[in-house]
């Protein structure tokens, strides 16, 4: 089990890695070339317009992935929550159960900090 949580911390550090490196390029806006949109306006320039590289593919990525460590967080609560019922009084396994838990909730705090610093950062700076 100890395996399994040092796996997911290095795959949290990995991503946070990851996602603090990763340049976001705000490329040109698509224009039209005749004029501005207007409302009733379906052409490919058009619909494309406003929407950067870091909002169609940077925050989705990044929050599918955070997704994914929460949702991994919640399963090891679990499994972990088993451990600790089915350890009829053993006091090595009662305390494997908790350090897991534990373990596992501090990594849930992390992920869900990590999705609301993201969000707040695309919200602020205009991503």
């Amino acid at each position: 089990m100890k395996k399994f949580i040092l796996a997911s911390l290095a795959l949290v550090g990995v991503v946070a890695t990851a996602a603090a490196t990763v340049p976001v390029i705000s490329p040109a806006k698509a224009v039209n070339p005749y004029g501005a949109c207007d409302a009733n306006s379906s052409s490919a320039i058009c619909k494309g317009k406003g929407e950067s590289l870091s909002e169609g593919f940077v925050k989705p990525t990044i929050n599918i992935i955070l997704w994914v460590v929460g949702v991994a967080a919640v399963i090891v609560i679990i499994v972990a929550g088993l451990k600790y019922v089915t350890s009829s009084g053993n006091p090595s396994a009662i305390s494997s159960a908790k350090t897991t838990i534990l373990y596992a909730v501090i990594g849930l705090v992390i992920a869900i900090t990590a999705y609301a610093i993201v969000n707040f950062v695309f919200k602020s700076f205009g991503g």
